[in-house]
């Protein structure tokens, strides 16, 4: 943050995008962050936070990002724009002095962790009919940069893109999923339809390699109105081996 105020904007705007884009995908990954989150309400501390200092650094760190950010003319890279959106949010629950230092962790927090919005967002465009949005939404939350949160939210949305509205039931994160004869989200009724394979790649985020060879093997017979058998389902733990895979390389490690 030192060096992006030292270095003047209007001679490295793309640096300074690439540098804010780096720290923004990293917030998730943070430990401090991930002690705040364990010491917040939940846990019922009579006196609310035990040491409110690293609400007060975060909040001031946020405070110097968002602003950063704010000024910032390459909006269009992945990430900028949903952490934005988040750190406004954040940022006016920490303003108002009416507000409980537990109601001020939960902003931080969130705002920490702003790529947790992902799967609910891209959910509710799929639910109102907005597949077009998805790719979109994919992008501002940067789901194809790696990192922890990232892996978790893309690895639910191919889900929900595959097997359906399971995915949002309260016994998604607890049970094996739904083999496939149960499949019926959006991809698989396209496929029905006769979509070919080809344009799903286009029109959705869907490079993971487990993946697009599942749907380009399967596409033949649910063009034909074929069931699929529980023989057919997506070995899911495959998927997220090669997403967490595809992230490390991009990240460089």
């Amino acid at each position: 943050m030192t060096w992006l105020s030292d270095t003047p904007a209007a001679h490295a705007a793309d640096v300074h995008g690439r540098v804010l884009q780096t720290i923004i995908l990293a917030l998730g990954d943070d430990r401090r962050w991930k002690g705040l989150s364990a010491s917040i309400s939940y846990l019922r501390n009579p006196g609310g936070l035990k040491d409110p200092a690293p609400l007060n650094q975060y909040r001031e760190a946020l405070t110097q990002l968002h602003d950063k950010v704010s000024q910032l003319d390459r909006r269009d890279l992945a990430g900028l724009a949903a952490f934005e959106h988040c750190s406004s949010t954040a940022l006016a629950v920490s303003a108002g002095s009416a507000d409980s230092d537990d109601a001020q962790a939960r902003a931080v927090v969130r705002c920490m962790g702003w790529q947790e919005a992902a799967f609910e967002r891209i959910a509710g465009a799929l639910q109102d009919g907005g597949h077009g949005e998805v790719r979109t939404l994919w992008h501002a939350h940067a789901l194809d940069a790696g990192g922890h949160i990232a892996n978790i939210q893309a690895l639910r949305s191919w889900k929900l893109l595959v097997i359906g509205d399971w995915v949002r039931g309260p016994n998604s994160s607890h049970y094996v999923e739904p083999t496939a004869d149960h499949y019926d989200g959006v991809l698989v009724r396209q496929l029905r339809a006769g979509t070919p394979a080809a344009t799903l790649f286009s029109d959705y985020p869907l490079d993971n390699a487990v993946l697009r060879e599942w749907l380009v093997e399967k596409a033949p017979a649910l063009h034909r109105g074929s069931r699929l058998l529980p023989a057919d389902s997506i070995d899911w733990k495959a998927v997220g081996v090669q997403k967490w895979q595809a992230g490390q390389r991009d990240a460089g490690t």
